[in-house]
């Protein structure tokens, strides 16, 4: 499910959440919603993906894509593996919602984008001697996918669309898939897989050895308390 951006006028976008950000974030129309992570097999929820949300009080609703973007080219990024206090949040965020370190997934975005491998092997091997799991975000997005997997310590892959086979040639997803997943097993990851929109999507995926996915099918991201109830609502369909 796609969202269309808000008109802004001639105001970029980035330069928009910066003047938000400038007086009281709280009134900003800032949230955070969840999105279901689920077993194939049955369709129960094992995880939530948090997301961040942004309701412009004046503009209307942005797609998280376009929030996390619009950060991104404003320089507001929250989690960078070189920020300097990036371990002293993490350990705040536990500590303030009494969270088990186990329970929690940092997820790596653009990660072919990583220009220093070392440094980041060794940012990523710091938060999981915390106790805290890591995992690449839309794995197989771009190129160098098996460098990220031999110089990364991860814990989880998340599989792009273009890989379980979203809009893509079935004999190559049918080679693919399987071998990424065989791969993944042999190293102990564990892997989910993205952009499940339909039941055959699912049948396919579970042909394929795939076991743990997300997408509109079992329910967008919604506000923590609506998470249970649109997935059953979903997957009751």
């Amino acid at each position: 499910m796609q969202s269309k951006a808000p008109d802004v006028g001639e105001v970029p976008l980035h330069e928009l959440l910066a003047e938000v950000l400038a007086g009281d974030p709280t009134d900003g129309g800032f949230e955070v919603q969840y999105q279901p992570i689920v077993r194939l097999a049955g369709g129960p929820t094992v995880a939530v993906e948090a997301v961040a949300c942004w309701q412009h009080p004046r503009v209307g609703q942005f797609a998280p894509a376009q929030f996390i973007a619009a950060a991104e080219r404003a320089g507001l990024s929250a989690m960078r593996l070189t920020r300097p206090d990036l371990y002293a949040v993490i350990a705040w965020a536990l500590g303030r919602y009494k969270l088990e370190a186990s329970r929690l997934v940092i997820e790596i975005a653009h990660a072919n984008e990583i220009e220093d491998a070392g440094v980041a092997s060794k940012a990523i091997q710091r938060i999981r001697d915390r106790g805290v799991r890591v995992a690449i975000d839309d794995f197989g997005s771009g190129y160098d996918i098996m460098a990220q997997l031999q110089g990364l310590p991860v814990d989880l892959i998340k599989l792009d669309a273009r890989i379980t086979g979203a809009g893509v040639d079935a004999t190559r997803t049918e080679a693919m898939c399987p071998a990424v997943l065989d791969m993944c097993e042999r190293i102990g990851l564990t892997v989910i897989t993205q952009g499940v929109a339909t039941t055959e999507q699912v049948a396919a995926l579970k042909g394929m050895g795939c076991k743990i996915g997300q997408g509109d099918l079992y329910g967008p991201a919604l506000r923590l308390q609506r998470v249970g109830k649109a997935g059953k609502a979903k997957i009751a369909r």
